[in-house]
């Protein structure tokens, strides 16, 4: 009978936790149709509510996205055992409105159970219901946020018109300054995993760590500074379900535009989303810069090719999956090839040239030093040369109480100037005709090695994506 009674009372916690959540279509009825200032109501082309720039993010397909459902089944088939708890893990943050009322002692949450309400990733509803308390801090990573039980919808706006929304939802827009920092954001942009065969922890993905280890966070520059970049005027931040403003309200500033672009340009191809995959590349050309330098000593033409990391985080960061390399080609009268580096065989799915490219991304190594592809099995960095953010020190993070996260760089090749902010490689040419060089910066979402079974990249997709140019000349 107590036993009864206990399955009845945790049925009704999870129903009240699943409850908590809403479709994103309650909160498009009034967040979607609002325009850039000076623009039309009815202009859908020019929309830049939330909801309407939410809808074409990877945020919004994160529980559909194939090669981390192919990734999902690559590291249970190597644990059959831990399936339940490695694909209730990898829903915390993929699909939350699902897995958040499991935490309550309901059991794990299995990819075969998700709704259609999980489906739609990470929603309005699992963000702005996120608590301030422990953000920032280890116990709120890997997707461990905190969710309220007051019924409210955070934002930064003060004295928000609370009416529409408590109508058609129950949920009180109430104002809270932590929606606006970078911390929220590191619930799920810090990833901490548990080495099988290994001991400790393994820092699997660090955004977050690698911004507050940056100088972006003295000069004020959060992660919503980038990925939600804010309006240069005032906007009304809903409307009325037929369009315009509700009477009571006037525009706000700063206007988030929930655009949450990054670099992944391969999977919104693939789900043949062309917004999301055009804010992608537009992410990836600002996200560094380009110089060279040339000179000659003797019978060597000498190139220096820096790397200027524009982001507040590594270059590339994240998903272990992405690599960045330069490919620099010289020619000489007429055209003529004279030397290349990091060209790519479209055809071999590999790259060429005089030189092995210097490639800057992050590979694991397991608890025997062997190297893994294997996000569960992976113990140590073999391998992390990503660039750094400007004004990079580990340091910070320890005087942020976060002791024990070392995100430093391992395996920098020897005669490559690597520093906060930037990386310079230099190329030695023998030659003393005139040279012109060009130099292309090549990202690739997903790198061969990490090519899966379960998700065949088709071969129009493998080939890299050009991220800025530069040109220089030698005479």
């Amino acid at each position: 009978m107590i036993f009864v009674i206990l399955l009845l009372f945790s049925a009704t916690l999870a129903a009240q936790d699943q409850a908590r959540f809403l479709p994103a279509q309650n909160c498009a009825l009034c967040h979607t149709r609002i325009p850039k200032p000076g623009g039309s109501w009815q202009d859908q082309a020019g929309w830049i509510g939330p909801s309407h720039l939410w809808k074409d993010s990877m945020m919004a397909h994160a529980a559909l996205d194939p090669y981390w459902r192919a990734k999902v089944a690559f590291e249970t088939a190597l644990a059959p055992a831990e399936k339940a708890a490695i694909e209730d893990k990898c829903l915390r943050c993929h699909a939350p409105t699902d897995q958040y009322p499991k935490r309550s002692g309901h059991g794990h949450l299995a990819m075969s159970e998700v709704t259609d309400l999980g489906r739609e990733g990470v929603t309005c509803t699992v963000c702005h219901q996120i608590e301030a308390a422990g953000l920032g801090q280890a116990l709120s990573f890997t997707g461990s946020f905190t969710l309220g039980t007051k019924d409210h919808i955070y934002g930064p706006f003060p004295e928000p018109f609370t009416m529409p929304m408590l109508h058609h939802t129950g949920f009180t827009a109430t104002e809270a300054a932590h929606v606006r920092e970078s911390a929220l954001c590191g619930t799920c942009h810090t990833v901490i995993t548990h080495p099988r065969g290994g001991r400790g922890e393994f820092i699997e993905q660090a955004p977050f760590l690698e911004w507050l280890a940056s100088g972006y966070p003295q000069k004020g520059a959060t992660c919503q500074s980038c990925h939600m970049p804010a309006l240069d005027r005032p906007q009304y931040v809903a409307h009325r379900p037929p369009g315009g403003a509700f009477p009571p309200t006037s525009p706000r500033t700063p206007f988030g535009q929930h655009l949450f672009a990054g670099g992944n340009a391969l999977i919104p191809t693939v789900l043949g989303n062309a917004e999301m995959e055009s804010r992608a590349r537009q992410q990836l050309g600002r996200a560094l810069r380009l110089d060279m330098q040339t000179r000659r000593e003797g019978g060597v033409a000498i190139v220096g090719v820096t790397v200027t990391n524009l982001t507040g985080h590594k270059l590339p960061t994240a998903f272990p999956s992405r690599r960045l390399w330069l490919h620099l080609r010289a020619t000489g009268a007429a055209g003529k090839l004279i030397f290349e580096s990091g060209a790519w065989d479209s055809s071999a799915g590999k790259l060429t040239g005089d030189v092995e490219p210097v490639i800057f991304e992050a590979e694991y190594a397991d608890a025997k030093g062997l190297p893994t592809v294997s996000l569960l099995q992976a113990a140590r960095y073999r391998k992390d040369t990503r660039i750094l953010p400007a004004g990079f020190r580990a340091e910070r993070l320890e005087e942020a109480g976060l002791r024990g996260f070392d995100i430093t760089s391992v395996g920098v090749r020897s005669g490559t100037d690597f520093r906060p902010g930037s990386a310079t490689v230099t190329y030695r040419i023998a030659s003393t005709e005139p040279l012109n060089f060009t130099v292309e910066a090549f990202f690739q979402t997903v790198k061969p090695s990490h090519a899966l079974a379960g998700f065949p990249i088709p071969a129009r997709l493998a080939s890299p994506i050009t991220m800025a140019t530069a040109q220089a000349e030698l005479r």
